[in-house]
């Protein structure tokens, strides 16, 4: 089941929440029914989140949400992480 959560301080999009990708014997992935009927496609991965998340902790233990938010942004338009 997929979940819905406006995120207005990453993007102007609304972010989906879904199950993995089926992985084919022959390395295609098909996405859920929720993703293929409307047109969406993968943007990250969790464990790319929770990269993300846990650098910036690593940096700062009290980090606010909003630089997790901040930390995510970068690391979407840069493939870095952000120096906090």
């Amino acid at each position: 089941m997929a979940l819905e959560i406006p995120v207005t301080q990453i993007s102007q999009h609304l972010v989906f929440l879904d199950d993995y990708a089926e992985i084919t014997d022959d390395d295609e992935e098909i996405e859920t029914p929720f993703v293929t009927e409307r047109g969406l496609w993968l943007w990250w991965r969790d464990e790319l989140v929770q990269d993300v998340i846990f650098n910036a902790l690593h940096q700062d233990s009290q980090v606010t949400d909003e630089k997790i938010l901040q930390a995510i942004k970068h690391y979407s338009e840069f493939d870095t992480f952000l120096d906090l």
